[in-house]
């Protein structure tokens, strides 16, 4: 059980940061699509 949540823990920063910097690529996305 310490296993798992040595894991989960490992595990969800990264998930996180995936998140973060899919956020940040659509909003770069969103703002050159805006740009003339």
């Amino acid at each position: 059980r310490g296993v798992q949540v040595g894991v989960e823990r490992l595990t969800l920063p990264s998930v996180t940061l995936n998140a973060t910097v899919d956020r940040m690529r659509a909003e770069r996305e969103t703002i050159a699509t805006e740009r003339p």
